[in-house]
């Protein structure tokens, strides 16, 4: 686990049209998965289109990734994650500005609301998506235990740890024990996937690469938010040491109490939330969601400088039990305009379009019976919060 302080942002940025309820109608934004190369207008620098009437035009994205990276972020999370498209672009330029990726195991992998898929080609597909080949001639010549012409893969170096669902706590149709059961399988394909005896254990990487589950903050039966989830779960999990998943376990919570709750009297108890779940668990805490509602409180920027500072300072003392934060979010859901839910963003779309890119079928690596040959994307212009000074100021310290 790292000892320097993750300043991450949720990062959905998707721009006016997109809905994840019509999502999967469309090429562009099919598996609400942000991180794909044909999104590169907004997360990178340029992008190309291969095909349709744009073919070979270079247009010049939104640079979501320097904003970020500018902003002092040093972690993105993701939520989507279709391990058939190209995310090698996204993690190549994530690493690059020096920022990490929390990826993630979509909750469709399992199987929330509906079927799960196979659950072995899941998690077969992701690890592909989420690792790169290592050349026999990397190795051989430093540690000579290579067979010949043998290919193995480690994660990609931008990859800072592994989400698997998001909120499973709350209602759905998730078979119960589904995500215990999918993350243990996830360990043993992962065991048989890296071939560990033929590197040293200190450039194992998947062995360091941290694996967690976002919760809401919700009590339920419980006396604490997260606290029955996590005695359920982690009572599946904690004694598996396959792949060294015991050594790698940490705790996501979803929050956006007041720093007061989290970090000084939770419940009346005199110590701070943060406190009372790692005495209770013993594993390092992430919050993958944090932050405050424009439109639920008039002093939201007061709200969320709080709670960035108090993480700031209290992982500073406590580097082993809070690893950092992940502030919800980069940019308001354009589904959601002018809702509580939708008033979350360090940005807000505009109606002002940079660019109007226009794709072809070929763009486009799976296409699931839709009409690929119309696919277009309107590159909108950011209006920044007035929470952006605020959790710049805080993440450039």
């Amino acid at each position: 686990m790292t000892t320097k302080l993750l300043k991450g942002m949720c990062y959905s940025a998707f721009p006016s049209g997109y809905n994840p309820s019509t999502a999967n109608n469309t090429c562009i934004f099919f598996g609400s998965d942000i991180a794909t190369k044909n999104l590169k207008p907004l997360w990178g620098k340029s992008f190309t289109p291969t095909d349709g009437p744009d073919k070979d035009k270079i247009f010049m994205g939104r640079d979501d990734v320097l904003t970020m990276a500018n902003m002092g972020v040093n972690l993105i999370r993701l939520y989507d994650w279709d391990p058939r498209n190209d995310h090698k672009n996204f993690l190549d330029y994530c690493h690059s500005k020096n920022i990490k990726v929390l990826v993630p195991v979509s909750n469709y992998n399992l199987g929330a609301f509906g079927t799960p898929p196979n659950m072995d080609e899941s998690i077969k597909g992701l690890l592909e998506s989420f690792t790169l080949p290592i050349t026999e001639a990397k190795w051989d010549k430093k540690y000579d235990k290579l067979k010949e012409n043998t290919l193995i893969r480690e994660y990609h170096p931008a990859i800072a740890g592994i989400i698997i669902g998001s909120e499973l706590d709350l209602p759905s149709q998730m078979p119960k024990g589904y995500l215990a059961k999918y993350t243990k399988r996830w360990v043993e394909i992962e065991d048989e996937y890296f071939p560990k005896r033929w590197i040293p254990e200190e450039h194992r990487t998947w062995l360091k690469v941290p694996i967690g589950h976002p919760v809401s903050f919700a009590k339920h039966n419980g006396d604490f938010p997260c606290f029955e989830f996590w005695d359920d779960l982690l009572n599946e999990l904690k004694g598996i040491e396959t792949s060294d998943l015991h050594k790698r376990l940490m705790l996501c919570p979803q929050s956006y109490n007041e720093a007061s709750y989290l970090f000084e009297n939770a419940e009346g108890k005199g110590k701070g939330w943060v406190d009372i779940a790692y005495e209770k668990y013993n594993l390092p805490i992430l919050f993958t969601e944090i932050g405050c509602s424009r439109l639920e409180r008039g002093d939201y920027n007061n709200v969320i400088a709080a709670q960035l500072e108090r993480s700031y300072d209290y992982q500073k003392e406590n580097p082993q039990k809070l690893l950092g934060t992940c502030f919800f979010q980069f940019c308001d859901k354009v589904w959601m305009e002018g809702t509580t839910e939708g008033s979350f963003g360090v940005f807000t779309n505009t109606k002002d379009v940079d660019n109007l890119i226009r794709y072809g079928a070929k763009d486009f690596i799976h296409t699931d019976g839709n009409d690929c040959t119309k696919q277009s994307l309107k590159v909108q212009v950011l209006f920044a919060n007035p929470v952006y000074n605020t959790i710049k100021l805080i993440y450039k310290l």
